[in-house]
């Protein structure tokens, strides 16, 4: 917390010179940040309290859903150009960067976002096309 709050100092320091009282902001400052803390700390409790009170059934059509999905997903990949395939395979499935994958791949950074772009496009549109039998 303490770093943050020397983050936040120093990100905006121009602001300071309006500060009557450095101490006080400081203090201010942290007591704002403990706070915060813990409403967010008393969130996820509550929030996990909740998954532990809800029963866990397994519903068998939920399985079939994801693997329908799934395939869906990949017949939609593999209908895609090949360069769009591979830089979306390495992004999505085996996690490199757009940085990575442009340099494993030799081309620029922003080429790699826009077919991770339009790989995300093809998707989207073949899943509204489809939603209507899922849902």
């Amino acid at each position: 917390m303490t770093q943050e709050i020397f983050y936040k100092v120093w990100m905006n320091r121009e602001m300071m010179r309006e500060i009557k009282s450095f101490k006080a902001y400081l203090f201010t400052m942290a007591r704002h940040m403990i706070y915060n803390h813990y409403e967010h700390n008393l969130v996820k409790e509550k929030y996990t309290l909740s998954q532990l009170d809800r029963p866990e059934t397994y519903e068998p059509e939920q399985d079939m859903f994801a693997k329908d999905l799934s395939l869906l997903i990949d017949l939609v990949i593999s209908q895609m150009p090949e360069q769009r395939q591979r830089v979306f395979k390495m992004s999505r499935k085996d996690g490199f960067s757009s940085d990575e994958i442009a340099s494993r791949l030799n081309i620029n950074k922003r080429t790699v976002e826009n077919h991770i772009s339009n790989a995300l496009s093809d998707l989207r549109k073949a899943l509204q096309h489809v939603s209507f039998l899922f849902f």
